[in-house]
């Protein structure tokens, strides 16, 4: 019973297999999976749509970056288009940024059109990728291409300060092909912005020149020819030294151009030679002068005496000079290298031969014979005391020469790696010269010396206001601007400081050069110093320059009628009024300059109208009078001029345009001129001539207003661009999104075809 019991317990607690789900709950559950899976299948389609889409759009834009690349590469690329449309394509092809820009912009620069290879080469220096040098070397390396276009390039090269410009100017320096300029610009811009670059390169090749093989090959027939002909001169056969003279300068030129065929040449190697020979030859003859004295100050006798020493100091300064200049050409200097030793020589002969003869130079007043003699011919030989002590102080200027010129050598030897000399050094050291002669010569009666044999106040300060000049440029480095606007300093200083006293009726050296002389220096320092802070522009120079010229005129033509009125108390004092009208005018023109900011066009206007004023108002009073006064005459010339110079003033701010001008200048002109001729055909009295210049004048500003009233109004704007067929077509790839016939979005492929 027991076991009875256990197993039914058992029985009832085994669990019961599930009951089978009913059809309606089958069918429901398999609703339920193909709604599962319709929904992933929605989901994985929806996200290829919109994957689709996404690279659709990316190869939208694409295709339209790609499409604008083309049709800027087309401009830029079309020699036929205009200049300066295709420099703005290599610009935008620049300002996209796409390396794939860059065969476009190489193949520019490699055209023929120099403004659109610049622009070309500077769009792809703008670009980062390596690449973006590779068309400055292909428009470096083009031999028909201009020089300045190049050399502004290798400037753009050295500020590009990479591995990869430095390697382009490596490329076209070592090129044989390239110019000679170009090839040496490419290697002094390494050594000025690559200079550890240039110490991996290697020793830049020398640079074969044809203007220094040429200097080269003409140095050495002078050495030939002044070393053999010297010592013909010691020889007993009276054709000696020019038998020397021929066969040594056969010889030296056959040498010379032995060499120069044998190995390249170079611009420095040739200046080096030439310099040396050329002082060698300047320092025998020194030399000459310091040991006997300057030949105009010998007698007959003496100077037969002096030509066997002569040849002889000529031949050893030439052998000297010679051996130094090789020695200059085996250590490879540059052209600036020996025109830096050159210059420095030069200014230091100048100083001290200015310095020497300012200080010692005192020859007497009496000018008796000192002495008297006789030859064996029984001829009297006297000296006088000025003569004899003129050949006393020829060996001292002499002897200061040499050692002045050995000094400023040596100096600038010393100094060539530390000073880079260049041309803009030049022109301040120019300026700066001409105002220290200026002030030199006026020194004298400055500080009331009367000393007509006086010697050094001009060299002087000349020499040292260059030598300051050059100092100067090395420190500031001056633009030609800022050397214009010193010289510009120093002319209205001088001006002012001269008409002062001319005005006020002290027209005296002494009274002139005390004003003109610190006025001019201040002038000059002046000028250079605010140039930078006003940085005058084309417009500017304009202006300061016609305004000066207008005041100028005018208070000359004020001056000469007042003069003619015996208004003034001394005829210098119209000058003086000149004078003070050009430095007043100049100094407000270049205050005023910065602030007003005209524009070069406009400046012409005002300049040409005041001209023809001025011509217009002087034959007014010729006109209505058949022998008018001078002062007349002037009166009306200024007034007029300064009439119609500030109508043009106030036209030009007012917008009138300068063609508006120049019309009815030019039929003016022209009309004066045919009125003036016609009279002359039938009147010989000037009145009637300025009369028909006056009304041929008056027609011809007539018709040119009117024609600018008639230009003006049938002016339409008119398409000089007319259509032409393209060259040729281009293909370009298309990726866009459709949608199909059951909704679904694909992208697609296709081409689209420009130039059709």
């Amino acid at each position: 019973m027991l076991l009875l019991s256990t197993l039914a317990a058992v029985a009832l607690a085994a669990p019961r297999p599930p009951p089978e789900p009913s059809p309606a709950e089958q069918e429901r559950d398999a609703l339920r999976g193909e709604l599962e899976a319709l929904e992933q299948a929605h989901d994985e389609l929806t996200a290829a749509h919109d994957l689709a889409v996404q690279d659709a759009a990316a190869a939208q834009a694409e295709v339209e970056a790609l499409a604008y690349l083309v049709e800027r590469a087309r401009i830029l690329l079309d020699d036929r288009a205009d200049p300066e449309e295709r420099e703005r394509a290599a610009a935008e092809l620049a300002a996209t940024g796409d390396v794939r820009a860059l065969p476009f912009l190489r193949a520019a620069a490699g055209q023929t059109t120099p403004t659109v290879q610049e622009a070309a080469v500077r769009a792809a220096l703008g670009f980062e990728d390596p690449e973006g040098v590779s068309p400055a070397q292909v428009f470096l390396e083009q031999r028909d291409a201009p020089k300045e276009p190049r050399l502004a390039i290798v400037d753009a090269l050295g500020e590009h300060q990479t591995p990869q410009a430095a390697q382009v100017l490596w490329d076209v320096g070592a090129n044989d092909d390239v110019q000679a300029r170009i090839r040496a610009a490419a290697f002094d811009e390494l050594r000025e912005s690559y200079p550890s670059e240039l110490d991996g390169f290697g020793t830049p090749p020398p640079i074969a020149d044809a203007f220094g093989a040429l200097t080269f090959v003409t140095a050495s027939g002078l050495a030939g020819g002044v070393l053999l002909s010297s010592f013909g001169v010691w020889g007993q056969f009276d054709a000696g030294p020019a038998l020397g003279a021929i066969g040594g300068s056969a010889i030296g030129l056959g040498s010379g151009a032995l060499y120069a065929a044998t190995r390249p040449v170079t611009a420095g190697d040739g200046l080096a030679l030439a310099s040396g020979v050329s002082f060698g030859l300047t320092y025998g003859a020194w030399t000459t002068t310091a040991v006997h004295g300057a030949w105009r100050y010998l007698d007959w006798p003496d100077r037969d005496d002096v030509v066997q020493p002569a040849a002889a100091w000529r031949a050893l300064g030439v052998v000297g000079g010679g051996a130094i200049g090789l020695f200059s050409v085996s250590r490879n200097p540059t052209a600036w290298d020996v025109l830096e030793v050159d210059t420095a020589t030069y200014l230091g002969s100048g100083i001290a031969l200015g310095a020497v003869g300012l200080l010692t130079y005192r020859p007497p007043e009496d000018d008796g014979t000192t002495f008297s003699s006789f030859t064996s011919f029984g001829r009297p030989r006297g000296i006088s005391a000025r003569r004899q002590y003129d050949r006393e102080a020829s060996q001292r200027l002499a002897l200061a020469e040499l050692v002045g010129a050995t000094a400023g050598a040596t100096t600038g030897y010393l100094l060539h790696d530390r000073w880079q000399l260049h041309w803009q050094d030049g022109a301040i050291a120019s300026v700066l010269a001409a105002e220290g002669a200026w002030a030199g010569n006026w020194t004298p009666p400055l500080l009331a010396i009367q000393d007509a044999d006086l010697k050094g106040n001009i060299r002087l300060p000349l020499h040292l206001f260059a030598a300051g000049g050059l100092v100067l440029g090395e420190l500031t480095e001056p633009s030609y601007g800022r050397s214009l606007s010193t010289a510009f300093g120093a002319g209205v200083g001088n001006a002012l400081g001269a008409s002062i006293p001319m005005v006020a009726g002290y027209d005296d050296a002494r009274s002139i050069a005390t004003w003109m002389v610190p006025l001019g220096l201040a002038g000059t320092a002046a000028g250079f110093v605010v140039e930078p802070m006003i940085a005058p522009t084309p417009g500017d120079a304009a202006m300061i320059g016609v305004t000066t010229a207008i005041t100028g005129t005018t208070g000359m033509w004020l001056g000469l009628a007042l003069d003619d009125q015996e208004v003034w108390i001394d005829s210098g004092q119209g000058t003086g009024l000149g004078l003070l009208t050009t430095g007043l005018g100049g100094l407000g023109a270049y205050g005023l300059s910065a602030a007003l900011d005209p524009r070069v066009d406009d400046v012409l206007v005002v300049g040409s109208a005041s001209a023809f004023g001025a011509g217009y108002g002087a034959l007014i009073p010729l006109a209505l009078a058949s022998d008018p006064a001078a002062s007349t005459v002037l009166y009306g010339t200024t007034a007029s001029e300064l009439v119609f110079a500030g109508a043009s003033v106030v036209g030009v701010r007012a917008g009138l345009k300068p063609r508006s001008v120049v019309i009815p200048e030019l039929l003016g002109l022209s009309g004066g001129t045919l009125g003036a001729l016609v009279v002359g055909l039938v009147q010989d009295d000037g009145q009637y001539v300025a009369m028909g210049a006056l009304v041929g004048g008056t027609v011809g500003i007539g018709v040119g207003a009117l024609g600018n009233v008639v230009i003006a109004n049938n002016s339409q704007p008119r398409s000089l661009a007319r259509w032409r067929p393209q060259r040729a077509p281009i293909v370009i790839p298309t990726f866009r999104p459709e949608v199909g016939s059951s909704g679904e979005t694909v992208p697609t492929v296709g081409v689209d075809v420009l130039g059709w």
